[in-house]
Formats: C-alpha cells, sequence, structure tokens
C-alpha cells in the first residue's frame, strides 16, 4: 500500500508539474507579446482595440471569448518576438565563446556582453559591448581576440561618458566588401 501511495504522488507531481509549466510558459507569452508593444505602433494600436473589445464584450455577454482572443493575439505577438530575438541570443552566445576563449573574463567570471553592430562605413564595422573589464585588460588580449575573431581589430575604445561601454572597431573581410 505504501507503494501505491508514492506511485500515485509521484504521477500527481508530474501531472501538476507540467500544468505549472504550461501556465507559466502561457504567462511568459503573454508578458514577451505585451512588451512588444512599447517599440511597436501596430501592437500597441491592436492592444488598445482589444482592451476596448473587452470593455464591450460585457455588454454583449461575449467577455469570454473576447478575453480568449485577446489573449491569444498577444501571445501570437509573443511568439513573434521570440522568433525575432533567436539570431541576437545566437550572436551573444557567440561574442560569450569568443572572449571566454580569448581569456578576456572578469573577477567574477563574466564576459563583455554584445549590444550592438553599426556600420562606421564601407571598410569598418563598430561592435558595442557592456561589460566591467578595463581597457588595459582588453588591450592585452587585443592579439588572442584577432585570433578567434579572424578579423583585424582597428582600435578598442572606451566610452567617454559610460566606462562600461566598449567599442571594438573591426575591418570588414575583402570579400564582404563585394
Amino acid at each position: 500500500m505504501n507503494n501505491n501511495e508514492t506511485f500515485i504522488d509521484k504521477i500527481f507531481f508530474i501531472i501538476f508539474r507540467l500544468i505549472a509549466i504550461i501556465f507559466f510558459g502561457f504567462f511568459r507569452l503573454l508578458f514577451k507579446g505585451l512588451r512588444v508593444a512599447q517599440g511597436n505602433n501596430i501592437a500597441l494600436i491592436t492592444f488598445i482595440a482589444l482592451g476596448i473589445l473587452i470593455v464591450f464584450s460585457v455588454l454583449v455577454d461575449a467577455f469570454v471569448e473576447v478575453l480568449f482572443l485577446s489573449c491569444m493575439v498577444i501571445i501570437i505577438f509573443g511568439i513573434w518576438q521570440h522568433i525575432k530575438e533567436i539570431p541576437y541570443k545566437k550572436t551573444v552566445k557567440y561574442y560569450n565563446y569568443i572572449f571566454t576563449k580569448s581569456g578576456l573574463v572578469s573577477k567574477e567570471g563574466y564576459s563583455p556582453y554584445y549590444l550592438d553592430t553599426e556600420e562606421l562605413n564601407e571598410y569598418t564595422t563598430i561592435l558595442t559591448f557592456y561589460n566591467e573589464i578595463p581597457l588595459s585588460e582588453w588591450q592585452k588580449k587585443e592579439e588572442a581576440l584577432k585570433h578567434h575573431l579572424s578579423k583585424k581589430i582597428i582600435d578598442i575604445v572606451l566610452d567617454e561618458q559610460d566606462t562600461r561601454y566598449m567599442y571594438l572597431l573591426v575591418e570588414k573581410k575583402p570579400s564582404q566588401l563585394i
């Protein structure tokens, strides 16, 4: 009887754990969808229209259906945002790997965090990183960075206003210019 109870406990634990994963995944996508509205006018207008629709749906006794529709639209925006972030996350992982291999890691074990790539001109690209590593450490590891990036580093520049931002000026390869 004791083994039977533990087996049933395990089954209920697994079932409720799956329910919790689905429930929190739903809310994670819901909040990610809502975050899309911060920089996207179409999403903001859609969410305002859905909010107005929810208010009027109470009058027509269709509240549950409209609420469900609203949640589905917001979740679709969340999935869309998640898909859009995939290339950026891959780039962050790539540079994290490069900095770890180059030995450019802080005392706490953090590597510089990739923020952005900007084309300065047709020959130069600026890579922006957030970090807590001094400029002198970057300069010491410049040769290792060149090796692991397989790119020529023109300069390493520290932001004058905020020293947590580092700019890596990298020369484009001739094959990228064609």
